[in-house]
Formats: structure tokens, sequence, C-alpha cells
């Protein structure tokens, strides 16, 4: 019992003298996968964004967009967006429709709208219908889990040395 409240002390300890750190926001992202009505394939994308809560309506900003990335095809080069001119729209609360945004910078734009026609480029070099949007969000109870396990493997490990 002695060793566990040093253990406690000594960590509480370290907390304390630790520099302090910066808030870190959640980013979310959503992944774009649009059928190419003049380009090899699909067009696919990934929008970043902080503040997103599945299941609820989202209106995106220039304050909680991160970056846009489109992965390229045939006819347009990969591309980031991470300093856009204009970032707005109303994305959710369901997949995939409802998924209405403009983004632009000096050098491209990704529009996708309600009725699913997406164009990207400038003038509109890549376009096409959503085929599919997706968001991949880690359960908060993974790493309640994760935690527990690690747990669990401390105290094996204690018990064996005992």
């Amino acid at each position: 019992m002695k060793r566990i409240l040093s253990l406690v002390a000594f960590t509480a300890l370290l907390l304390a003298s630790a520099p302090e750190c910066k808030a870190v926001a959640f980013t979310t992202l959503i992944n774009f996968s649009g059928v190419c009505a003049d380009c090899e394939g699909n067009g696919l994308g990934t929008l970043e964004v902080t503040g997103f809560t599945p299941g609820s309506p989202f209106t995106l900003t220039l304050s909680n967009f991160v970056s846009f990335s489109y992965a390229g095809t045939d006819i347009l080069p990969p591309f980031t967006i991470t300093s856009p001119t204009t970032a707005e729209g109303l994305i959710g609360p369901g997949f995939p429709g409802a998924y209405d945004v403009i983004i632009e910078d000096s050098l491209f734009s990704f529009q996708s709208t309600i009725s699913g026609f997406w164009s990207i480029g400038e003038p509109s070099r890549d376009f096409g219908f959503v085929s599919a949007y997706n968001v991949a969000i880690p359960e908060p109870s993974a790493f309640g889990m994760m935690a527990a396990g690690f747990a669990g493997l401390l105290a094996a490990v204690r018990r064996r040395r005992a």
C-alpha cells in the first residue's frame, strides 16, 4: 500500500511540475468519394473540421475548417487547401445527403451540392455525382477499454511477481 501511495504522489508531482500544455481541438475527417463524369475513376477527397458531432447538423465556417485534400485524377493533380478564402456550407445530419459546401483558395475550389453534384478545380476540371460520404470517428469507449486492458496487464504482472 505504501508503494501505491508513493507512486500516486510521484505522479502528482510530475503532473504539477509539467510545462503547461495547449488544449488540442479534436478534428473529424469526412471522406468524399464521387463518381467522376469527365475523368477516369473516382474523385476522392477528405475534409477535416473541428467541432463536428455525428448525427447533428453542422455549419462549415472558416473558423472550424482545418483542411481539404483531393487525391487527384488523370485530369487534375492532387492538392490540399489549408488556408481557404471561402469555407462555408451545411453538412449533415445524415450521410450521404445534405452536404452543401463551398471551399476555395486562390488556386482551387471544391463544391458539393445537396443534389449530389460536385466539382473541383478552377474552372471545374473534375466533376461528377456523389457516391459516398463517410465519417470515421473513434468511439470514446475504445480509449476506456484500452486503459482497462493496460490496468489488467499491470495487475497480472504484479500478481506474477508476488
